[in-house]
Protein backbone atom coordinates (compact mmCIF):
# COMPACT_ATOMS: atom_id res chain seq x y z
CA UNK A 1 0.00 0.00 0.00
CA UNK A 2 1.85 3.09 -1.23
CA UNK A 3 -0.78 5.82 -0.94
CA UNK A 4 0.16 7.10 2.51
CA UNK A 5 3.41 7.86 4.24
CA UNK A 6 5.55 7.78 1.10
CA UNK A 7 6.62 10.80 -0.85
CA UNK A 8 5.83 10.13 -4.51
CA UNK A 9 3.80 7.02 -3.64
CA UNK A 10 1.93 6.91 -6.94
CA UNK A 11 5.20 7.22 -8.84
CA UNK A 12 6.59 4.31 -6.83
CA UNK A 13 3.50 2.29 -7.71
CA UNK A 14 3.94 3.04 -11.42
CA UNK A 15 7.60 1.98 -11.40
CA UNK A 16 6.80 -1.16 -9.41
CA UNK A 17 4.03 -2.05 -11.86
CA UNK A 18 6.39 -1.55 -14.81
CA UNK A 19 8.92 -3.93 -13.22
CA UNK A 20 6.17 -6.49 -12.55
CA UNK A 21 4.94 -6.26 -16.14
CA UNK A 22 8.42 -6.60 -17.62
CA UNK A 23 9.30 -9.67 -15.55
CA UNK A 24 9.86 -12.60 -17.97
CA UNK A 25 7.66 -14.85 -15.80
CA UNK A 26 4.71 -12.46 -16.00
CA UNK A 27 1.85 -13.95 -18.03
CA UNK A 28 -0.77 -11.33 -17.16
CA UNK A 29 -1.59 -8.23 -15.16
CA UNK A 30 -4.93 -7.62 -13.47
CA UNK A 31 -5.91 -4.06 -12.51
CA UNK A 32 -8.73 -3.55 -10.00
CA UNK A 33 -10.48 -0.37 -8.89
CA UNK A 34 -12.75 -0.88 -5.87
CA UNK A 35 -16.19 0.61 -6.33
CA UNK A 36 -17.06 3.47 -3.96
CA UNK A 37 -14.31 2.23 -1.64
CA UNK A 38 -13.75 5.24 0.61
CA UNK A 39 -17.50 5.55 1.27
CA UNK A 40 -17.90 1.81 1.84
CA UNK A 41 -15.01 1.34 4.26
CA UNK A 42 -16.17 -0.62 7.31
CA UNK A 43 -15.23 1.79 10.09
CA UNK A 44 -15.26 -0.76 12.92
CA UNK A 45 -13.00 -3.16 11.01
CA UNK A 46 -10.75 -0.26 10.00
CA UNK A 47 -10.43 0.99 13.58
CA UNK A 48 -9.75 -2.51 14.87
CA UNK A 49 -7.02 -3.07 12.30
CA UNK A 50 -5.46 0.34 12.86
CA UNK A 51 -5.18 -0.29 16.58
CA UNK A 52 -2.53 -2.88 15.73
CA UNK A 53 -1.09 -1.69 12.43
CA UNK A 54 -0.72 2.03 13.20
CA UNK A 55 -1.30 2.97 16.85
CA UNK A 56 -0.27 6.62 16.30
CA UNK A 57 -2.96 7.22 13.66
CA UNK A 58 -5.43 5.05 15.58
CA UNK A 59 -5.77 7.58 18.41
CA UNK A 60 -6.92 10.30 15.99
CA UNK A 61 -9.15 8.08 13.88
CA UNK A 62 -10.90 6.43 16.82
CA UNK A 63 -11.77 9.87 18.19
CA UNK A 64 -13.02 10.95 14.75
CA UNK A 65 -14.84 7.84 13.57
CA UNK A 66 -16.00 5.72 16.54
CA UNK A 67 -19.42 7.41 16.61
CA UNK A 68 -21.66 8.11 13.61
CA UNK A 69 -21.66 11.74 12.48
CA UNK A 70 -24.75 13.78 11.65
CA UNK A 71 -24.98 14.87 8.03
CA UNK A 72 -27.36 17.78 7.68
CA UNK A 73 -29.52 18.10 4.57
CA UNK A 74 -29.64 21.54 2.98
CA UNK A 75 -31.83 24.11 4.73
CA UNK A 76 -33.86 21.53 6.62
CA UNK A 77 -33.87 20.10 10.12
CA UNK A 78 -33.32 16.63 8.66
CA UNK A 79 -30.09 14.73 9.06
CA UNK A 80 -28.61 11.36 8.18
CA UNK A 81 -26.11 9.37 10.17
CA UNK A 82 -22.76 8.76 8.52
CA UNK A 83 -21.79 5.32 9.83
CA UNK A 84 -19.40 3.95 7.21
CA UNK A 85 -16.52 5.22 5.14
CA UNK A 86 -14.25 8.19 5.62
CA UNK A 87 -15.19 11.84 5.74
CA UNK A 88 -14.55 13.79 2.55
CA UNK A 89 -11.81 16.32 3.15
CA UNK A 90 -10.35 14.48 6.15
CA UNK A 91 -6.58 14.66 5.69
CA UNK A 92 -6.16 11.33 7.46
CA UNK A 93 -8.63 9.48 5.20
CA UNK A 94 -5.96 8.14 2.84
CA UNK A 95 -3.84 6.87 5.72
CA UNK A 96 -6.86 5.36 7.44
CA UNK A 97 -7.92 3.59 4.27
CA UNK A 98 -4.40 2.34 3.58
CA UNK A 99 -3.80 1.02 7.08
CA UNK A 100 -7.22 -0.59 7.32
CA UNK A 101 -6.44 -2.75 4.27
CA UNK A 102 -3.06 -4.04 5.45
CA UNK A 103 -4.48 -7.29 6.90
CA UNK A 104 -6.30 -7.92 3.59
CA UNK A 105 -3.12 -7.28 1.60
CA UNK A 106 -1.07 -9.57 3.85
CA UNK A 107 -3.80 -12.21 3.67
CA UNK A 108 -3.79 -12.11 -0.12
CA UNK A 109 -0.04 -12.57 -0.07
CA UNK A 110 -0.35 -15.65 2.14
CA UNK A 111 -3.15 -17.19 0.01
CA UNK A 112 -1.25 -16.93 -3.23
CA UNK A 113 2.38 -16.96 -2.17
CA UNK A 114 5.41 -15.01 -3.24
CA UNK A 115 5.12 -15.97 -6.93
CA UNK A 116 2.45 -13.32 -7.45
CA UNK A 117 3.30 -9.64 -7.24
CA UNK A 118 0.73 -7.16 -6.00
CA UNK A 119 0.61 -3.44 -5.40
CA UNK A 120 -2.07 -1.26 -3.87
CA UNK A 121 -2.57 2.48 -4.17
CA UNK A 122 -5.58 3.35 -2.02
CA UNK A 123 -8.54 1.60 -3.67
CA UNK A 124 -6.62 0.61 -6.80
CA UNK A 125 -4.89 -2.76 -6.85
CA UNK A 126 -2.79 -4.63 -9.37
CA UNK A 127 -1.45 -8.14 -9.48
CA UNK A 128 0.98 -9.62 -11.95
CA UNK A 129 2.32 -13.09 -12.51
CA UNK A 130 1.13 -16.45 -13.74
CA UNK A 131 -2.54 -16.72 -14.73
CA UNK A 132 -3.24 -19.43 -12.16
CA UNK A 133 -1.93 -17.23 -9.33
CA UNK A 134 -3.81 -14.16 -10.54
CA UNK A 135 -7.03 -16.20 -10.54
CA UNK A 136 -6.36 -17.29 -6.93
CA UNK A 137 -5.58 -13.69 -5.95
CA UNK A 138 -8.77 -12.37 -7.59
CA UNK A 139 -10.91 -15.06 -5.93
CA UNK A 140 -9.39 -14.28 -2.54
CA UNK A 141 -9.87 -10.54 -3.07
CA UNK A 142 -13.54 -11.04 -4.00
CA UNK A 143 -14.07 -13.31 -1.01
CA UNK A 144 -12.18 -11.37 1.66
CA UNK A 145 -12.42 -7.79 0.40
CA UNK A 146 -16.07 -7.09 1.29
CA UNK A 147 -15.33 -7.57 5.00
CA UNK A 148 -13.25 -4.40 4.82
CA UNK A 149 -15.89 -2.41 2.98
Amino acid sequence: QVCAGLQGGVEAAIHAMRRMYNDPDCQAVLLVDAENAFNSLNRMVALHNMKYTCPNLFRYTVNTYRQPADLFIGNTEESLLSQEGTTQGDTSAMGMYAESLMPLIEGLKSHVGKDLKQIFYADDAASAGKLENIKKWWSSLQNDGPIYG
